[in-house]
């Protein structure tokens, strides 16, 4: 974290000092596209009270496919498994690493996690047995005018690539891509309940063990 001028946009001039978080904003070809800006409290712990707490830099190169690599993927050159899980926010994808050890990555929206790409160095090896590719998606309310929840669409729509991408280019490998919905209820008034959520209310434990204990078998 760093502590910068708080600056909330065009023609508006710097107010204050603030806690801020950068993160680099990748493009699918892994090159550092932007960088995204979280506005935190002076202990660091939830976001400020400010008008735009988050805020991204405008892009040197074409966003559609990036993401928020926070980690790259975990390979086992013992068991050949790679293992990636995706998410849409920095908070999720830091919490299901918290809760599962998995290395995640944060699309940063429902729109980029359905065009989301794995740059082709951080692909398995071609060799690789093993493959799971996680999919921790936002249990958003459904929107009366479309039918949808955004963030169970946009998981559905990365599986429907990634699955059929992966089972292709790895025929000999075992090829996993599950989605992963919260349990928790959307509490009145709120939009929708993430991973985040869960870490928060409920801990690690409501996370899914076979999947950590799927991780740990074959990571040696």
């Amino acid at each position: 974290m760093l502590r910068c001028v708080y600056w909330p946009g065009a023609n508006k001039p710097a107010q204050f000092f603030i806690q801020r978080w950068l993160l680099s904003f990748n493009d699918k070809l892994g090159r550092n596209c932007t960088i995204h800006k979280t506005h935190l409290t002076d202990d660091g712990l939830k976001k400020a009270d400010v008008e735009n707490p988050k805020l991204m830099m405008k892009p040197v190169y074409q966003m559609n496919g990036g993401s928020m690599q926070l980690f790259n993927p975990t390979y086992c050159d013992e068991t050949k498994s790679w293992f990636l899980g995706v998410s849409e926010g920095i908070e999720n994808a830091l919490s299901v690493t918290e809760a599962t050890s998995i290395p995640c990555w944060a699309s940063s929206s429902s729109t980029f996690m359905e065009m989301l790409e794995i740059p082709e160095h951080l692909m398995p090896p071609s060799d690789c047995q093993f493959i799971e590719l996680s999919i921790w998606a936002d249990k958003d309310r459904v929107n009366p005018n479309t039918g949808n929840s955004a963030g169970e669409l946009a998981a559905l729509v990365l599986k429907s690539r990634m699955e059929p991408l992966l089972a292709e280019r790895y025929p000999e490998a075992t090829v996993r891509v599950e989605i992963h919905l919260p349990e928790l209820e959307i509490p009145d008034g709120a939009k929708g309940v993430d991973w985040n959520d869960v870490l928060m209310l409920k801990g690690r434990e409501a996370f899914p063990a076979r999947l950590e204990e799927r991780f740990f078998d074959l990571i040696k």
